[in-house]
């Protein structure tokens, strides 16, 4: 197993082992469940974002420990596994996805670490002193002259750090169901629109840039929360 594989994989047991001792409403098979999609649309997201290097054999549907999931395939398999879970078990959606969401953050910070030993996720050439050395044979097409780029990857660690402390200090202080779902929409999805301004490795599907548009989706929904949420409040 590769050192990505290896890092992703103690970041899905630190996120099950937290969840399971601060979520009271799901137990382990429901966290399963909820792993299950959410690494599945992740795989596939990834797999429609490169379906020619599959078709060419170039990349192997199954090969999850080489890289190749992305965040927000397995933010839409999440969501859907709640949103099955609410309908199953009849428990209201937020209080399902506030705990889960409020520790996510910091999963995905851990799992960051991968995309530095797979020399993925960097940005734009930059001469910066916290600038890393991309090999030759990872730098995308059009870099190869460039040594040293933006680790991105470190600056959405950093950033998802950040949210996860908001977040926890935020349950202290209002505890109110779905503030904390509506706060990581809002706040991730802001994370990615920035870092899309120096990512060099843009994901496209039938053209479409697809990090901007789910950023836009996910914060517009996050917005929608927090006000439904907030109004609720009032009355």
């Amino acid at each position: 197993m590769s050192i990505y594989g290896l890092i992703i994989g103690i970041s899905i047991i630190v996120g099950i082992e937290l969840l399971s001792r601060k979520s009271n409403t799901l137990n382990n098979k429901d966290l399963l469940f909820v792993l299950f999609l959410s690494v599945l649309f992740s795989r596939l997201l990834f797999l429609l974002h490169n379906v020619e290097e599959v078709s060419q054999g170039l990349i192997s549907p199954f090969a999850v420990w080489d890289g190749g999931l992305t965040i927000y395939g397995a933010l839409i398999g999440l969501l859907l596994s709640l949103y099955i879970l609410y309908k199953y078990k009849n428990i209201p959606f937020l209080s399902l996805s506030d705990p889960v969401l409020t520790y996510l953050p910091l999963i995905q910070a851990l799992g960051r670490l991968g995309n530095y030993f797979n020399h993925e996720i960097y940005g734009k050439p930059t001469e910066l002193f916290w600038s890393i050395y991309i090999p030759l044979e990872k730098r995308l097409e059009g870099y190869e002259s460039y040594t040293n780029f933006h680790p991105a990857f470190l600056y959405e660690l950093l950033l998802d750090i950040i949210l996860y402390i908001l977040l926890v200090v935020q349950n202290r202080r209002i505890k109110k169901a779905g503030i904390a779902t509506g706060t990581y929409l809002v706040g991730y999805g802001l994370i990615r629109l920035f870092l899309n301004t120096i990512r060099i490795d843009k994901e496209y599907f039938f053209n479409i840039e697809t990090s901007n548009l789910l950023s836009a989706i996910f914060i517009c929904l996050g917005i929608f929360i927090l006000i439904s949420q907030c109004k609720n409040r009032e009355q």
